[in-house]
């Protein structure tokens, strides 16, 4: 029977940089400061207005002062590290165990992690779903079969070309033709493409359980 798998750290490997002067200076700072930066990583996360955001950390350095410099980037990125994973990926328990294990005040982590799986978390995921960068979708999907009967060029004399059509959700259309080999070739790579995919995913290392 294979061994349990050791999760990781969900910080990485390598804590990254700004994560690490967090820790060091808010070690020293007193608690009313994380308080004001996790309100404002709040801001951030729900994607709240810019002005406010502003607003909001402009009011926080005039009241801490230079602290808020470094501490407030390890704050927002401790959150985007552990909202970027699903819950049934990183538990709150696996989330207070990382911070604990990588020194983060105790008195401060109580916030985060109330912030990251309490009342929050769905507007949250929200937010990040709806301003994600994406690609535009396929709306409609035209074609047809077009035989030329004369040409410059006998070779091509009677041959069949497809024309396809496609219009997407940001409003654009694309037109382009292939000849009847292209086609050949692209149905084989889509086909070799849904096959791989049916492939991969029946392996046990990417079944999501819930």
């Amino acid at each position: 029977m294979a061994g349990k798998i050791e999760r990781s750290n969900f910080l990485g490997s390598s804590m990254p940089m700004e994560i690490k002067t967090c820790i060091k200076h808010l070690n020293k700072c007193d608690e009313d400061v994380a308080v004001d930066l996790i309100d404002v990583a709040r801001q951030h996360m729900l994607q709240s207005d810019d002005n406010i955001m502003e607003e909001k950390f402009q009011s926080c350095f005039e009241k801490h002062g230079e602290s808020v410099y470094q501490i407030y980037p390890g704050v927002l990125k401790i959150l985007q590290l552990a909202i970027r994973q699903p819950t049934y990926i990183l538990s709150q328990k696996d989330f207070v165990r990382d911070l604990k294990e990588v020194n983060f005040p105790e008195k401060h982590r109580k916030r985060l992690e109330n912030l990251a799986f309490g009342d929050d978390r769905v507007a949250i995921d929200n937010a990040c779903r709806n301003n994600r960068v994406r690609y535009a979708t396929l709306n409609s999907f035209r074609w047809r079969v077009d035989v030329a009967i004369s040409s410059g060029a006998l070779k091509r004399l009677l041959e069949p070309s497809i024309v396809m059509e496609l219009e997407t959700s940001d409003g654009k259309a694309q037109l382009f033709e292939v000849s009847k080999q292209e086609f050949h070739d692209l149905r084989y790579s889509v086909a070799n493409v849904l096959k791989q995919m049916q492939r991969m995913e029946k392996r046990s290392v990417l079944q999501i359980k819930s």
